[in-house]
């Protein structure tokens, strides 16, 4: 149980990081392209991990 505490914590804490680094993406995307796409990049690789949680999580046993 501890464990799934733990996964669903993570999974909390890396879609808040997702969110900021998309928000700040497309702020910088007026005035910084560059920076916009190094943030748009970081928010993919958060992304790519909250799939693979999420699919450990479905294939694991009940």
């Amino acid at each position: 149980m501890e464990d799934q505490n733990n996964a669903e914590q993570l999974k909390k804490e890396l879609y808040l990081q997702y969110i900021q680094l998309i928000e700040e993406a497309y702020n910088l995307s007026e005035s910084d392209q560059a920076q916009s796409d190094i943030s748009s990049f970081e928010a993919k690789k958060i992304l790519e991990q909250l799939s693979a949680l999420e699919f450990t999580r479905e294939v694991q046993p009940a």
